[in-house]
Parts: C-alpha cells; sequence; structure tokens
C-alpha cells in the first residue's frame, strides 16, 4: 500500500509539471539572440546598441568573450570611447530568471583617427598673402599609411578625393602631423574653398570629420584683400565689409557722417564707390546665390547674397538692413551700403547700394546723413 501512495504521488507531480506553462520555466528568454550591429564607428569611439530591458553587450579584444575578460559591459545603448586602427569583439547576452542565452559574436576594426583641420590664414592669394599653412593630426596607432593629405573643393564643403578640385599628397605621411601649404590655385576668386584631411590606409580611406576653408582673393591693398570682378573700370571691390572679419557676416553700421572722406580707416587706397561706379557694379555683375552662414557656439545667422562678376569671380553682399538709429529697416533681406555720391549738391540725402534676392542689385536708392548703413569699400 506504501508502494502505491509513493507511486501516486509521483504522478502527481509528473502531472503537475507538465501543466506548467514552459514559458515561466524559460523566463521568457527567446530561443535565439542576434546580436546587433555596432553604429557610429570612430578611430576612437563606438556605439554600441542595446534593444532590449533584459540584454547587455560585452566588449573586448579576443573572441572569446566573458564578463571576466571584456573591456566593457554596456546594458544601455551607449557610446564608449576605443583605440583607433583596433579590431574589438562583441556579442549580446539576453539574461532573465538566472537564464542566459548568448547571441553571436562579431567584430569590426575602429579607423585610424584623422584630427581637426587648422588653417593658418582666412585668404588665400597673390600678392601680400602667402598660401595658409593646412595642419592635421593623425592617431596612427602603428597602422602603415599608404598616402595621406588634403582635398580642396569649391563645390563640395566635405570633398573626398573621388570628387575634389585638388588634391595635395603629403609625402611623409607615416607621421602622426599632416602639413602643408597648399591652396586652389585655379578656383574662382573670393569663392569659399574647402580642404579636408584624408589617409588610405590598408582597409579604407578615411576622412577628417570636419572641413576647414578659405577665400581666394585677387590681390590685398594695404594689407586688406580685394576681388577683380572683371569690370570695364578695372576697379575693385573689396572682400567685406567695414567692421567685418569675414566676408558673409555684416561688419558695422556706420551714419554717413561719420564717415571721414578724405581717408577712410583702411587707408588712402580705399574709398566708398560712386554713384557711376555702383550703376557699372549692378550692369555687369549678377546676384547667383543666397546663403546662410551661422557663427560657431553663437545663435547670430546671416543671411546675403553671392554676387557673380563677367569674369566668374565673386563677392558676398551680406543683407544687413540700414536704421534710422529708432527703428531697423530691410532685416535679413535687403543689404544697404553707402556710396560717396549725394542725392544732390545741397541735399542731405546720400546715393546708396541695394542688393536684395527680390531685385538684385541696385543703386537708385538714398539714405539721409544721420542713417545707418554698411560700408564696402573700392580700391583701383
Amino acid at each position: 500500500m506504501k508502494i502505491l501512495n509513493l507511486f501516486f504521488l509521483s504522478l502527481c507531480s509528473l502531472f503537475m509539471i507538465a501543466c506548467l506553462d514552459p514559458i515561466d520555466i524559460e523566463s521568457n528568454i527567446p530561443e535565439e539572440v542576434v546580436t546587433p550591429e555596432v553604429t557610429w564607428i570612430r578611430g576612437s569611439s563606438v556605439q554600441v546598441n542595446v534593444d532590449y530591458d533584459d540584454a547587455f553587450v560585452l566588449v573586448g579584444s579576443t573572441p572569446n568573450l566573458s564578463e571576466k575578460n571584456a573591456i566593457e559591459k554596456v546594458n544601455k545603448t551607449s557610446t564608449i570611447g576605443l583605440e583607433p586602427n583596433t579590431t574589438y569583439y562583441y556579442k549580446m547576452i539576453r539574461r532573465r530568471g538566472g537564464y542566459d542565452l548568448e547571441g553571436d559574436v562579431k567584430s569590426f576594426t575602429t579607423p585610424i583617427e584623422v584630427g581637426y583641420i587648422t588653417i593658418s590664414s582666412l585668404y588665400s592669394g597673390p600678392s601680400e598673402s602667402e598660401q595658409p599653412t593646412i595642419c592635421s593630426n593623425l592617431l596612427l596607432n602603428g597602422a602603415n599609411i599608404k598616402e595621406a593629405g588634403f582635398c580642396f573643393s569649391q563645390e563640395y564643403k566635405f570633398p573626398m578625393i573621388t570628387n575634389c578640385e585638388k588634391k595635395v599628397v603629403i609625402t611623409n605621411s607615416n607621421t602622426s602631423r599632416l602639413e602643408s601649404k597648399a591652396c586652389l590655385e585655379n578656383g574662382v576668386k573670393g569663392m569659399m574653398t574647402y580642404v579636408r584631411a584624408y589617409c588610405v590606409t590598408e582597409q579604407d580611406t578615411v576622412y577628417s570629420e570636419e572641413s576647414a576653408l578659405f577665400y581666394l582673393v585677387s590681390g590685398f591693398k594695404d594689407g586688406y584683400p580685394y576681388i577683380d570682378l572683371g569690370l570695364p573700370s578695372g576697379l575693385k571691390w573689396a572682400v567685406y565689409n567695414e567692421g567685418a572679419d569675414e566676408p558673409r557676416t555684416f561688419g558695422d553700421l556706420i551714419q554717413e557722417k561719420m564717415l571721414t572722406w578724405d581717408k577712410y580707416s583702411w587707408g588712402e587706397k580705399w574709398r566708398l564707390p560712386t554713384h557711376e561706379e555702383a550703376l557699372e557694379f549692378a550692369s555687369n555683375c549678377v546676384l547667383t546665390d543666397q546663403y546662410s552662414y551661422t557663427l560657431t557656439n553663437s545663435k547670430i545667422s546671416y543671411i546675403g547674397g553671392v554676387v557673380k562678376g563677367k569674369n566668374g569671380n565673386v563677392i558676398y553682399m551680406p543683407y544687413g538692413g540700414w536704421n534710422n538709429g529708432i527703428n531697423f529697416y530691410g532685416g535679413n533681406q535687403v543689404g544697404y551700403f553707402w556710396l560717396s555720391t549725394k542725392l544732390s549738391s545741397d541735399d542731405k540725402c546720400q546715393r546708396a547700394l541695394s542688393v536684395s534676392p527680390n531685385e538684385g542689385i541696385r543703386s537708385y536708392y538714398y539714405l539721409r546723413e544721420e542713417n545707418w548703413a554698411r560700408v564696402r569699400y573700392v580700391t583701383e
């Protein structure tokens, strides 16, 4: 009888186990775990993606990964720091209720890291300006570089060796620093020229994440750059406004009566254009494009037009508006620039050049001498 009772209890236990939900026993662990791909692979970092609350990813230098030998254990999508030019292995593990299910082991190799571009001068041209010195650092970590240098382009903000207009190869490319004096000699004068560092390895071509820029100019007078727009008179226009140090920014708002007519702040070789010279500018140049520019680490935005001369060279004319000391007019839609010609000999109104996307380039406008507008100088 005792044996029968034991047998009956055993059958009951088996029946109860069989009736249990198998999902509870396995703690909802799926039948298969697929390790997700890492993203944003950089020379010194990578983004590891974790898609489940019960999962983590191990990252290490060997395919035989465990929690003991992993260099990183990531339980949520994160960016982790790594060494450049190094192969890493990783896998996902899902854990619940004491059960582990491991995903497949995958690998990736961090590239050589090309550093930020630095440039010694914003302008490049003949006469008083030398070609800019362009530099970038490399994190080699013992890598063998087949080729390294810089790409130049006026069309692409992030030029590559496959689409750039000029490529400069640095011969000592196995050092940790790239340096060159070069520019785009045959480029459009006045146009922004972008430069980007690159290096070619056994596996890939790597570029600097950022590019630097400078402007090609026609020449300099008293240290200030000018652009030859191919005007019949031969008159040259300044690259940027009075009070600015970059062609796309507004510069100073200046009252006409504050201007010194005999000698301007740039020296005796520079002056305001006349009404006739503004007419020449308007009839021989065309507003071809519009630009938008925001200063780094600033919320100040600039909008303006790109003016193209007969010879293809360009200057940037920011839409800085004008004001009368109380109200501001034109906003970021029109640029107003003082001319040296009065409306009439006994008038207190001064001619002004206007540039806008709606009306193009016009010189009919005039302002009163107490008004404030921008100044763009000319030189012979």
